[in-house]
């Protein structure tokens, strides 16, 4: 059975708190490999370009998880905004700083169904705090077995909501349109759960002498549990997606 990750409804808000740790370079030091989305530790979203969505609608208020690509566009999933009843979307930046949406936009090719293509782009009201860079597309595609990195605000083993938290996971296969990734809960991984929804896969690669990191994929959906099945990333190199993202998140 599986879930879109954003399905919990939580009616009451949960804020992240802030530190003096920069995150914004991420690396995989044992810091971020021992941090985990479900059954992990929190992280310090300081000047950290993964950012809370905070959606208010009709019938309460729920989290999403995205990535700022330019200075006032943020990338998520799809399924976080295709709701009629939303009526307001907050970008929490370092945990302090929130700025309100103020357009979006959903793939055009997105199919609610098979969740391919599973994108959308929120434009801010304003630029990002000046602090923060905008983090970039990976020019490099990922392949069975490669280590990638999520991010997330999503809900933890705990029951807690709204924590910034990361995961190591391997890439167990990939196709056109989506990327499927498994952490499970031993050693250094785990794996995304509600709320991480529209939160990065990060791949680190090579180039040159210089290690990157780029965002290959968006998170989609996993198994209802949150750790027996792989999770699901919409494909940021899927022809329709790639096309959308350079058309509309500049």
């Amino acid at each position: 059975m599986k879930y879109l990750i954003t399905i919990t409804l939580f009616l009451i808000s949960s804020h992240s708190t802030s530190a003096q740790t920069n995150i914004q370079a991420i690396d995989s030091s044992t810091d971020v490999l021992k941090s985990k989305i479900y059954f992990g530790i929190p992280l310090d979203p300081t000047n950290s370009a993964i950012v809370k969505l905070v959606i208010d609608t009709s019938l309460g208020r729920f989290f999403c998880t995205g990535t700022l690509i330019a200075r006032r566009k943020v990338l998520t999933a799809a399924h976080c905004l295709s709701g009629t009843n939303i009526t307001s979307v907050g970008v929490e930046f370092s945990g302090v700083d929130y700025i309100f949406a103020s357009s979006s936009r959903i793939a055009p090719n997105y199919d609610s169904t098979t969740n391919t293509n599973d994108a959308a782009i929120l434009t801010l009201s304003r630029n990002a705090p000046a602090q923060i860079k905008p983090f970039a597309i990976s020019r490099k595609k990922p392949r069975r077995g490669s280590l990638l990195l999520v991010y997330g605000y999503g809900l933890d083993e705990n029951g807690n909501v709204g924590q910034f938290k990361g995961a190591a996971m391997t890439a167990t296969s990939i196709n056109s349109t989506k990327i499927f990734a498994y952490g499970g809960v031993t050693n250094a991984y785990g794996n995304a759960c509600q709320g991480d929804s529209g939160g990065p896969g990060i791949m680190q690669y090579k180039s040159g002498r210089q290690t990157k990191y780029g965002l290959v994929g968006i998170t989609s959906y996993g198994s209802a549990n949150c750790f027996n099945l792989d999770n699901v990333f919409t494909s940021v190199f899927s022809p329709k997606v790639s096309r959308f993202i350079r058309k509309y998140g500049r």
